[in-house]
């Protein structure tokens, strides 16, 4: 068996490496990045323990926090699910390397469970058996012509986004034309609509810092002059996310298409700037307990019209019997 060579890996040192080009994570290793998530989840106290792993010309990474909660400890990437990426195919001996490792963390931090975000190979029939919850990603391909991208768009999509509303006004704010506390109008708008605040007023001024930077861009809806959705979205030269959005309710009966228009404007705006756009995760509950609910089925639902060819991805809430990493294509 060739030598595995395992050391530490700050921080700083994830935006080095290769993950700075995966469409998967690139922007969750950034710094503005990563002090909105310390904002956002301001009650836990986060250590790196990322790591990398050496076994001849392939290269494993594995970006990794342990978060300390009152309730106990949870070992996760800022509150994101645990992956692993690697330059080429993990072999057995890495495989073995990996398990063990999580089996000695576990104990080292007491941990009660895990939560794991396995790549899913289609040759594996141990995932649906082991996983507690399947799903897949939403990414379209922002290297396509527009026309070409539409292709794989639901056609009722293609129709409702020829369809234009007078009253309808779709305004792109980022670096150049923010006006500042912009973003806490978004804030007021998210309390009002879900009845209560959700998150810190400092993760909003995070998301403020994100614009500031260039590295986030708001989509203000406006119809008939009253603001009724603000959505936020988060880039870099690989990937632009659907981060955030609120819509006054009421107005997805009066006016039909303001997600649909809203999102290809985003789409169309981030082409110039990023590779991928990721609309975000959609579920399959394996537990009958856990079904998804009406709200979650309608925001797949959602999701799905713009790309149904969604990759497909395992959870597991224990160290899973065989990693499958994101390979750096």
């Amino acid at each position: 068996m060739k030598e595995i060579k395992f050391t530490r890996i700050e921080l700083e040192d994830l935006e080095k490496s290769f993950l700075n080009n995966s469409k998967y994570i690139s922007h969750e290793i950034q710094e503005n990045y990563i002090y909105y998530k310390k904002k956002y989840f301001n009650k836990s106290v986060f250590k790196n323990l990322s790591f990398q792993i050496k076994k001849s010309d392939n290269i494993v990474i594995c970006p990794l926090t342990l978060e300390k909660k009152e309730e106990g400890n949870k070992i996760n990437f800022f509150g994101e699910p645990i992956r692993i990426f690697s330059t080429k195919t993990l072999d057995d001996d890495l495989n073995k390397f990996l398990i063990d490792y999580f089996k000695e963390l576990k104990k080292e931090y007491s941990l009660a469970d895990f939560l794991f975000k396995i790549k899913n190979n289609e040759d594996s029939s141990t995932a649906e058996k082991n996983s507690y919850k399947v799903g897949g990603d939403i990414f379209i391909n922002l290297r396509l012509e527009l026309d070409e991208m539409k292709k794989y768009f639901d056609g009722k999509l293609r129709n409702e986004l020829k369809k234009d509303n007078k009253d309808l006004e779709f305004v792109v704010i980022d670096s150049k034309n923010y006006q500042k506390n912009e973003i806490l109008k978004m804030r007021d708008l998210h309390i009002s609509v879900s009845g209560r605040e959700t998150r810190s007023k400092d993760s909003w001024i995070a998301n403020e810092k994100m614009i500031l930077d260039d590295s986030g861009f708001l989509i203000k809806v406006l119809y008939k002059k009253k603001i009724i959705s603000y959505n936020l979205f988060y880039f870099n030269k690989e990937t632009c996310v659907y981060f955030s959005s609120c819509t006054l309710r009421e107005y997805f009966n009066e006016v039909k298409n303001i997600g649909d228009k809203t999102i290809w404007k985003a789409i169309k705006f981030s082409k110039e700037r990023s590779k991928n756009f990721y609309l975000g995760s959609i579920f399959e509950y394996l537990n009958l307990k856990n079904q998804k609910n009406e709200k979650e089925f309608n925001i797949d639902k959602f999701k799905l019209k713009f790309n149904k060819k969604y990759e497909k991805f395992d959870l597991y809430n224990k160290i899973p019997e065989r990693f499958f990493s994101y390979l750096n294509l």
